[in-house]
């Protein structure tokens, strides 16, 4: 029997996690599409950190915590959309 602090999440969802993170690889390309002197810039250097973050406690809470891990998962999947639209889809001044 294995004790709970040596229990770990399953390799494939490992890989399901380290997918996840893949997307925070093109910050170059997301910095290089903002406006100068856009507010979003801040917002862009926060997300990697972020979608670290995420990925190491939805790895971390698999075993006791299935349903939060997939939560921290999807949250990552859709703060990757939204950075996407932040940096692609600037708003027009009124």
């Amino acid at each position: 029997m294995i004790p709970v602090d040596m229990r770990k999440a399953p390799v494939w969802f490992l890989i399901v996690v380290i997918v996840s993170i893949l997307p925070v690889f093109q910050l170059p390309l997301l910095l290089s599409a903002l406006t100068p002197g856009s507010g979003a810039r801040i917002w862009i250097w926060i997300y990697p950190l972020y979608v670290i973050t995420a990925a190491y406690l939805a790895w971390q809470c698999y075993r006791d915590r299935t349903a939060l891990a997939w939560c921290l998962v999807a949250l990552m999947w859709m703060s990757h959309l939204a950075i996407w639209a932040l940096c692609f889809m600037p708003v027009q001044p009124s």
